[in-house]
C-alpha cells in the first residue's frame, strides 16, 4: 500500500522535504511509518518520534486523512492514506 506523509513546522525542517511517499505491505500501522521515517530522515529520528516503543512523542501530533489520532501507534493504515506530522505546538 502507498501512503503520503506531509511534514509541518519543525518536522518539515528536520526532514528537509514537504512530503514523501512510502510503500508498505498491507497491515502496516503508524509504528511502522514512524520507524521508516526515522530511517529515511535521521534528523527526525534524533527528535525521538517514538516513546515507550509504541507511542508518539508528546512533542508531535499525527493526523490521518484529516482526523487527529491519539499518541498510540498501533493504528492500522489503508492504501492512499495521507498522514500529517505536526509539531504539538504548531500554530498560526
Amino acid at each position: 500500500m502507498r501512503l503520503t506523509v506531509e511534514f509541518f513546522g519543525v518536522a518539515r525542517h528536520l526532514a528537509g522535504v514537504e512530503e514523501c511517499q512510502l510503500e508498505f505491505e498491507e497491515g502496516a500501522d503508524l509504528h511502522d511509518v514512524m520507524m521508516e521515517l526515522g530511517h529515511r530522515f535521521p534528523r527526525l529520528a534524533e527528535e525521538k518520534l517514538i516513546e515507550n516503543e509504541r507511542e508518539l512523542a508528546p512533542s508531535f501530533a499525527l493526523s490521518i486523512n484529516g482526523r487527529m489520532v491519539a499518541q498510540n501507534l498501533d493504528v492500522r493504515l489503508a492504501d492512499n492514506d495521507r498522514l500529517l506530522l505536526i509539531p504539538a505546538i504548531f500554530g498560526g
